[in-house]
């Protein structure tokens, strides 16, 4: 492993000198200390061959040998290396060499399948916390390299059939869906390696609070319980213009997500500024082409965030991720009117009397009825119009993600609040509306006209659901 050229057996006979061929006293059947090395201590040779002058490799060696140490124990971090290193000075070569060593095994975007034994640079953090869901659980890991970069590594079990076939599911789907994509609210793809049965996914950034989380309890999130009401609105709005943004690259990148839900949002939470909500959760998103469109007939994830074309057993596309985004947003605006998303989710819970839950189930006994009580004396009322509009169960009239963006920004410029998420970044493709000459750079009216023209579209297209 590594990438270091180097003849073991002269170079163990060059710095261990008369002590090559002293026998090991703790080794049964006996061995030499040039023999114990070449045997047990292949990796560790080639780490400490890195070391720069003029720190001498010798009793560094002797120390791995006289422990009778081996390769299986890499690797070593600062607490154990005392155990084998007496010196600070030397203890620090080593962890050094030992970090350039390993973290050359795998590169940025790379694909690695690694032996039972081997070293993968992406360890576990000592504060790391395990989080499952429904597609595998999910670490803070450390990259050994550099210790203060950390990422986040998604663990999956893989059957015997998916190792055999060599097609890893929904992991390699995955992967291809993360690949390229290049936006600051979507998790990004840092490299993938199979080992031991398991598949492992590295991302970033790492941020352990969903969405969920916060919804669950935002007062229990120190950044929201700390700000004014003003701060707390302002933050509250940006997550729904970044989430639009997001959603606007995702689509024009001829992608649907097929699973939009408080779940797979993360909140990565820094210290310069409002946590940044991150689209995550990509396992059984579908990309497709211009020439046959985003619709299908393949169910989304999560029943109770499902729009009401699945319901109907009809093809969904994109606006399917439109709908399940309208349903984040409106328990969104209830955090900020002050109102427990919990009361909220359990009307949509089945009783009963209705045996489906969530919002498409519940638009007119649930859904609508909430809409008009909080948005007639609401501040923001302009963005419950708009999740009124993203909740239609006329597809053809559902506001595009574009459109949600548009009225994002205008409702933050209009109320005087910081928008990061202005403009749009540019798309690894350019999707029909791109083509159109709708980039979002340019004017795009202001909010009341957006909501104007969709209402009309919308009754000009009446349902009976509505």
């Amino acid at each position: 492993m590594g990438s270091v050229t180097l003849d073991i057996d002269s170079y163990l006979h060059f710095i261990l000198k008369q002590d090559a061929t002293k026998p090991v006293p703790t080794v049964d059947p006996p061995l030499t200390y040039v023999e114990y090395a070449k045997v047990h201590l292949g990796k560790i040779v080639q780490i400490i061959a890195l070391i720069p002058a003029p720190t001498q490799p010798r009793p560094i060696l002797t120390s791995f040998i006289d422990n009778t140490c081996s390769d299986i124990d890499l690797p070593y971090d600062a607490e154990s290396i005392t155990t084998i290193i007496s010196t600070p000075y030397r203890q620090a070569k080593y962890l050094a060499a030992q970090s350039r060593f390993l973290a050359e095994d795998i590169r940025e975007g790379e694909h690695r399948n690694y032996g039972p034994e081997d070293f993968v640079p992406y360890v576990l953090a000592k504060d790391s916390v395990s989080r499952g869901g429904a597609s595998g659980t999910v670490t803070k890991v450390e990259f050994v390299k550099d210790g203060s970069a950390v990422f986040a590594r998604k663990e999956l079990h893989l059957g015997i059939r998916e190792e055999s076939d060599g097609e890893w599911g929904g992991y390699q789907m995955e992967l291809r869906n993360l690949a390229g994509l290049n936006h600051p609210h979507l998790v990004k793809l840092r490299c993938s390696y199979t080992q031991n049965h398991k598949a492992y996914i590295i991302m970033s950034p790492y941020a352990p609070l969903s969405l969920l989380d916060f919804l669950k309890k935002p007062d229990g999130c120190p950044f929201y319980n700390t700000a004014t009401i003003v701060q707390r609105k302002e933050m509250l709005l940006g997550w729904m213009s970044c989430l639009a943004s997001g959603m606007v690259y995702l689509h024009d990148s001829f992608m649907k997500h097929m699973d939009v839900k408080p779940d797979n949002i993360l909140l990565h939470v820094t210290s310069s500024s409002y946590p940044s909500p991150l689209l995550t959760g990509f396992g059984i998103s579908k990309k497709f082409t211009l020439s046959q469109g985003s619709h299908s007939l393949a169910q989304s994830g999560t029943e109770f965030w499902q729009a009401p074309e699945h319901m109907r057993k009809r093809k969904a596309g994109r606006a399917a991720d439109v709908f399940a985004l309208g349903g984040i947003f409106m328990l969104l605006l209830a955090v900020s009117h002050g109102n427990s998303t919990q009361s909220i989710i359990n009307a949509l819970q089945p009783n009963v009397e209705y045996h489906i839950p969530g919002f498409a189930a519940n638009l007119e006994r649930v859904v609508l009825p909430y809409i008009a009580q909080v948005s007639s004396s609401a501040a923001s009322k302009a963005a419950w119009d708009l999740v009124r509009e993203m909740l239609s169960p006329d597809v053809e009239v559902r506001p595009t993600a574009r459109d949600v963006w548009k009225t994002m920004k205008g409702i933050l410029e209009e109320g005087g609040f910081d928008n990061h998420c202005a403009t749009l970044p540019p798309t690894p493709q350019s999707s029909l509306e791109t083509l159109k000459g709708d980039n979002g750079d340019g004017d795009i009216g202001d909010t009341a006209s957006i909501l104007a023209r969709l209402r009309l579209e919308r009754e000009k297209n009446s349902s009976s659901l509505w």
